[in-house]
């Protein structure tokens, strides 16, 4: 013990502190990314009203698909009326041929009356020549006021951002696009 001195086990570190934190290379790499992100995100953000559009066309036909089966399920009259943005779903209390459509149809979800509108607040048209017309008990299409089956095909469009058309055949009351 002689001549020997007792060494602490701390480690003494003299200089600097060594810095915490991101380098310029991880910094510039990142706000990179985040650009190329920007790029591709925000074009596709932009055509959101074209998505709601061409939703609430897809809704119209499978409602208009859904009126022509309610149609020969109840073996009654269904009326579709449109709308400047909205089509509403009506049916004959009464079996027989030209009945008035007097009874709210209730949709496959159990809402009553049954309507379809646009989900959000867009811009979406519809256009259709008669404004309303059915089915009559075979799903044919007819005409709401007088009863007769249409002798044309029913065109449909739905205009938005950007537009589309479905069609009703008149004898069989196939809805197509």
């Amino acid at each position: 013990m002689w001549g020997r001195e007792l060494v602490s086990p701390v480690l003494i570190i003299k200089g600097p502190c060594p810095a915490r934190g991101f380098t310029l290379v991880e910094l510039v790499v990142v706000l990179i990314l985040v650009g190329i992100l920007a790029v591709v995100a925000i074009p596709r953000l932009s055509g959101v009203a074209s998505v709601n559009a061409t939703g609430f066309a897809d809704r119209l036909i499978e409602s208009v698909r859904y009126a022509q089966k309610q149609a020969i399920a109840k073996r009654r009259n269904v009326c579709i009326t449109f709308a400047a943005g909205s089509a509403s779903f009506r049916f004959a209390s009464i079996a027989g041929s030209p009945q008035t459509c007097d009874t709210d149809l209730t949709g496959p979800g159990g809402q009553s009356p049954y309507s379809v509108a646009p989900q959000s607040s867009s811009a979406v048209t519809i256009s259709a020549f008669p404004a309303s017309f059915g089915f009559d008990a075979q799903g044919r299409s007819i005409n709401t006021v007088t009863g007769a089956p249409l002798a044309t095909v029913q065109v449909i469009t739905v205009s938005g951002d950007g537009s589309s058309s479905f069609s009703v055949e008149p004898d069989t009351g196939y809805v197509h696009t």
